[in-house]
């Protein structure tokens, strides 16, 4: 189960329970964590502000989650990026970066990740998708893709819809149970 962030009532209701919980740190907090002498603007400072974060998960044999969104990367990109690299379906190799190769954005944005910790002194830390999705309405481009199944099984942690979640329409759209009526 994963959890945005500390919550008591939460914490003390699975204690005991054998769940395996994931817990995140809010934003607010991260400059606290990593330290209070740092300068968030300038995008230099975001590996100082990392390093800190990156040795802990290092030394702690612990994993960094990262939510890879193709359709955020796609959306704010669409003249120069093909959609068939978003969406998993090019045919071949749509970028090539000195010897490595994508076919899709989402491989593309996943060792940007590694590259990034790579760079702070974390190479043996091991990253975990923990989101990743495309909404299903909201945006014209949302509306028309359709999915594929695959051939296997794909470990996945289900999103609910969010329909109150402030900011673009499409926020509120990234769960598979779009149309399902949850009744608690």
């Amino acid at each position: 189960m994963r959890l945005y962030e500390p919550d008591g009532a939460t914490l003390q209701a699975l204690k005991g329970s054998n769940i395996e919980v994931m817990l995140g740190v809010p934003n607010r907090d991260l400059q606290r964590i990593a330290g209070d002498d740092l300068d968030l603007t300038p995008a230099a400072e975001y590996l100082k502000y990392m390093r800190p974060i990156i040795g802990f998960l290092a030394e702690n044999g612990s994993p960094l989650c990262a939510n890879i969104y193709p359709y955020l990367s796609n959306h704010d990109n669409q003249n120069s990026m093909r959609l068939d690299y978003a969406l998993f379906t090019a045919p071949r190799t749509v970028v090539n970066d000195g010897r490595f190769r994508y076919h899709n954005l989402f491989d593309a944005l996943l060792d940007s990740f590694y590259a990034a910790v790579e760079k702070v002194g974390g190479s043996s830390v091991r990253i975990v998708v923990s989101e990743t999705g495309w909404p299903s309405a909201g945006d014209p481009v949302a509306e028309d893709c359709c999915t594929r199944n695959p051939n296997g099984p794909i470990e996945t942690y289900i999103k609910l819809d969010e329909n109150t979640k402030p900011g673009a329409e499409t926020q509120g759209h990234f769960g598979p149970l779009a149309k399902c009526q949850i009744n608690t």
